[in-house]
């Protein structure tokens, strides 16, 4: 029932795309269930970001993925978008100190702290708001299945739309990463409540927009 409407309330918020109804927000459950997102992500990978190709096996995994949560979205059974949320140890300690996260995550909060990462869109989908509608699917369930309880996100200047958000505590935390350019990322740090009650609004405010125009 919560999976129920909760996708429900999601596929309304999504604003364009004819066949909406269709959409289901899911998380993956099976290896089979990740394999489907590993292989989504090594096409897209192939098309938009070659750069992150060197960070996996021959699977399209990397050293994160065994012990992440995923979460995905269909359109019947294509896959449109994908996202990554990870326990402490985090990826960014590869290029971060550990002790610069202190300042925005106490020690005794970094095991309910899960790190977002590996979002991506089909390059053609016909959709618009997947990727927040996403997001807002994944705290959800993180928040009711999980004692998780606070985020960190890092993301290059001109993709920090797709937070929406989870950008709420920017901080100065900039870095870049060699093997990727030399683009700056910049880090949020949050409450996932605080995340999903904006992203519940949003939502709510679409669903409301939708029936006033009806």
């Amino acid at each position: 029932m919560f999976n129920y409407s909760i996708n429900l309330l999601l596929k309304n918020a999504v604003l364009k795309g004819q066949n909406r109804q269709n959409l289901q927000f899911k998380c993956a459950e099976t290896p089979a269930d990740l394999q489907r997102i590993l292989d989504f992500r090594l096409a897209e990978y192939q098309k938009q970001l070659p750069y992150m190709l060197e960070t996996l096996n021959e699977q399209g995994q990397d050293n994160y993925d065994a012990s992440a949560y995923h979460f995905y979205v269909q359109d019947r059974e294509r896959i449109l978008a994908v996202v990554r949320f990870n326990r402490y140890p985090f990826e960014s300690m590869q290029w971060i100190e550990p002790q610069k996260f202190s300042p925005h995550i106490a020690a005794q909060q970094l095991d309910q702290t899960v790190e977002i990462s590996r979002l991506i869109t089909a390059q053609q989908h016909g959709y618009k708001r997947l990727m927040p509608s996403l997001l807002l699917f994944s705290s959800l369930y993180l928040w009711r299945h999980t004692d998780c309880r606070y985020y960190m996100a890092y993301c290059k200047e001109q993709n920090k739309d797709k937070f929406k958000g989870f950008r709420s505590m920017q901080t100065q935390l900039n870095f870049s990463i060699q093997c990727r350019g030399e683009h700056a990322y910049s880090f949020y740090f949050g409450e996932i409540k605080q995340a999903l009650l904006q992203g519940l609004k949003t939502a709510f405010k679409f669903n409301q927009a939708k029936k006033d125009h009806a």
